[in-house]
């Protein structure tokens, strides 16, 4: 509504900068309510992985378009896992932002799926900042980030929830071409 009301500029930066600080504060807010919902006891139920893994992905589009980078799925087999739905959303979730962060405009964060006997992997990579070798071992620990604004409970707490419903998550690894993460889930 504010586009068509002419205002003098002290009045459009002052309106920017609330605007600007509204998103940042809502954002960190539903990060930490994502967190705490983690917490919770498993609610464990059989769920197709592809419907978790696409709606997971069309909630994280809005961020990826705004940071300008191009989120990727490729087509994969469905089958029925037993899993908690919030935690492995949430779990995924972290994964796609966390790989947004590490990009700049124009790189790519790709979600790929694969089916095994007895496993599922869901995988994803992107070809943003990588993560130095000496950190690999470090980036599940509690209060651990690299992030300026991160409080260091993403990761360890998707990554003990995660064992909590029979899966895991994991740095596959993080070189001059790729950074690769995977959710391994029991079937």
């Amino acid at each position: 509504r504010l586009s068509n009301v002419e205002l003098d500029e002290d009045t459009k930066i002052s309106i920017d900068t609330a605007i600007k600080n509204i998103n940042t504060a809502s954002e960190t807010i539903s990060s930490l309510i994502s967190d705490l919902r983690s917490l919770s006891a498993p609610y464990i139920t059989k769920l197709s992985v592809k419907s978790l893994v696409l709606n997971t992905v069309m909630l994280c589009e809005e961020k990826a378009k705004k940071a300008g980078v191009e989120l990727i799925v490729t087509d994969f087999s469905d089958c029925m896992i037993d899993t908690d739905k919030v935690k492995f959303e949430s779990a995924l979730t972290n994964l796609i932002f966390n790989a947004i962060e590490a990009c700049s405009s124009g790189c790519s964060v790709c979600v790929d799926c694969f089916v095994e006997p007895k496993e599922v992997r869901v995988f994803v990579k992107n070809d943003g900042e990588k993560i130095p070798s000496a950190l690999h071992n470090k980036i599940f620990e509690v209060d651990f980030t690299t992030k300026q604004k991160g409080n260091g409970l993403g990761l360890a707490i998707c990554k003990s929830q995660m064992r909590l419903v029979n899966g895991d998550i994991n740095l596959v690894h993080s070189n001059n071409v790729e950074t690769l993460f995977e959710i391994v889930m029991l079937r």
